[in-house]
């Protein structure tokens, strides 16, 4: 029912604005939960559990999702007693179905690279990027721009695609190029801007139990994604994770979630 609900928003948001990235709107639907990322909700109660064992008190100012995609994220965070939660992405018509959907999340459309200029400095006190660092080259940039409007002691958490390699040959649903994090780079950066890394944790082999996981389910399911999607994009979405996961198996690429904290 819920699918069917998704679809129906879906199908009204479409004639109200820019039509959407088709293969990114089958993924979230196949997830179950207009997820965007790796792990769904699994990822998110594993994040908010750390993040609340570091800082109890970090549900009392304002939350951020960077790349929220179709809200459902942000919206656990509200769930989760954040009475403050924001959104930016740069998908208009993921932004129009996030506030349709989540109206006590305040969704907008943001490039992250100029995020500052939206937000006043020092004003959050929890910030996320649920696997969107991989697609901004520019990562020193974005990370200082996180800082200006993160509060002391606000929490920040990556959780992202990891490389050893210089480029990776990859592209994701929107057919850009995937920049994984280069670890001791990322850190380096990190520390370099200001921010103190507080504990890196490896999950490549559970993205590697995730996206089997979603690849089985899209195998599964294909007859009836065929009712709603093309069988370009259900290819689109295989072809993608098979890659991805491909990677991952062979090292060439891992995951991991950083948590880092302003002072």
């Amino acid at each position: 029912m819920k699918q069917f609900l998704f679809y129906v928003g879906a199908f009204v948001l479409m004639s109200a604005c820019p039509p959407p990235n088709q293969a990114r709107l089958l993924l979230s639907s196949l997830r179950g939960g207009e997820y965007v990322h790796a792990g769904d909700a699994d990822a998110v109660d594993m994040v908010l559990s750390k993040v609340l064992e570091i800082s109890p008190y970090l549900r009392e100012g304002p939350a951020l999702d960077v790349g929220s995609g179709f809200g459902k994220t942000a919206a656990d965070f509200y769930l989760a007693g954040f009475t403050e939660v924001w959104g930016v992405d740069v998908d208009v018509f993921a932004v129009h179905y996030a506030r349709k959907q989540y109206p006590s999340v305040g969704f907008l459309v943001q490039d992250a690279l100029t995020i500052e200029e939206r937000f006043e400095p020092s004003f959050f006190s929890f910030i996320s990027m649920f696997n969107v660092l991989y697609a901004i080259p520019e990562k020193k940039e974005l990370l200082e721009s996180l800082f200006q409007i993160a509060k002391p002691e606000a929490i920040l958490v990556l959780f992202d695609y990891t490389t050893q390699e210089e480029e990776s040959q990859l592209v994701d649903l929107a057919g850009k190029p995937i920049y994984p994090m280069q670890l001791d780079k990322i850190q380096q950066d990190l520390n370099c801007i200001g921010w103190n890394v507080l504990e890196v944790i490896d999950l490549s082999f559970q993205f590697v139990q995730w996206y089997e996981k979603l690849l089985g389910k899209l195998e599964r399911e294909q007859e009836e994604l065929l009712r709603t999607f093309s069988s370009q994009d259900i290819e689109k979405v295989r072809s993608t994770f098979v890659s991805i996961l491909s990677q991952i198996e062979g090292k060439k690429m891992g995951g991991c979630v950083i948590y880092a904290q302003k002072p």
